[in-house]
């Protein structure tokens, strides 16, 4: 189930670059088979096959596809990478643990970064997924209240 599940999650990443057009092609380098597809942007929820040529996802049909990989899918989702906008785990392991939840984007916006240039600079080129950080409120309010307890007298 562990090899099936993480070939599904392989999926997730692809989805995110959307269906290319579909190709010539009667022998596909990936073919994904059975699984239940739901995309939300275009409303779809079949169960389907995904033809992948490289990194692209070259055909999503019902019909009968033939791949040099073939992965049964019966029983699990494929679906475009999900966007979470609140994870504290910002660190290369957590990352992986996000990935496996199909997570393409996380994002700390609830307690966030000071500073934020910092922030990006440590996950420049080292992102498993998107990324991304706000100010968090109480980072900004502590800075004020030592801000002030410096300038005001006793």
């Amino acid at each position: 189930m562990h090899n099936r599940f993480s070939t599904i999650i392989v999926l997730f990443g692809l989805l995110v670059f959307g269906p290319a057009m579909a190709t010539n092609s009667s022998e596909y380098d990936i073919v994904i088979n059975g699984a239940r597809v739901i995309d939300p942007e275009t409303g779809m929820d079949s169960v389907s096959n995904i033809a992948i040529n490289g990194n692209i996802i070259a055909k999503i049909a019902a019909d009968e596809l033939i791949g040099k990989l073939e992965i049964d899918a019966s029983g699990l989702v494929a679906a475009p990478g999900f966007i979470d906008l609140h994870v504290h785990g910002q660190d290369p392991y957590s990352e992986k643990i996000g990935v496996l939840d199909g997570r393409t984007s996380q994002l700390d916006l609830e307690a966030g970064a000071i500073p934020v240039s910092a922030y990006y600079e440590y996950k420049a080129g080292k992102s498993l997924t998107n990324y991304g950080a706000s100010v968090g409120h109480a980072f900004a309010r502590t800075l004020v209240l030592i801000w002030i307890t410096r300038i005001l007298p006793g």
